[in-house]
């Protein structure tokens, strides 16, 4: 085998979705250094309740294991990491954990 041959086949391949990917990660990076209101981070915090949210209306088997870990992180309690998010993605946890809590019980 040639040597040239083996090192090129070795070396990855990157492709458009990859760096579009970290194109993005690196915007929301520079946004976050550049965001002294701390709008970021609340968006951040927020993208986390709805991630909740879409985890609690998954169906079908492949997406079984995400609705079961939202369920139990929402809990039959407001817990202190369910407090500490809502808080952080500006939200009254009293508030939330009642709407959760009703959407984790629908089938």
């Amino acid at each position: 085998m040639n040597m040239h041959t083996s090192q090129s086949y070795l070396q990855p391949r990157e492709s458009s979705a990859v760096r579009m990917a970290q194109s993005d990660v690196l915007a929301r990076v520079a946004w976050h250094r550049t965001d002294p209101s701390g709008q970021a981070e609340l968006a951040l915090w927020q993208n986390v309740l709805l991630s909740v949210v879409v985890d609690l209306c998954a169906q079908g088997g492949r997406h079984k294991a995400a609705r079961i870990t939202a369920e139990r992180w929402i809990g039959d309690y407001p817990s202190r990491d369910f407090r500490q998010v809502c808080t952080l993605a500006g939200f009254e946890p009293v508030a939330v954990w009642p709407m959760l809590r009703r959407l984790a019980k629908l089938p």
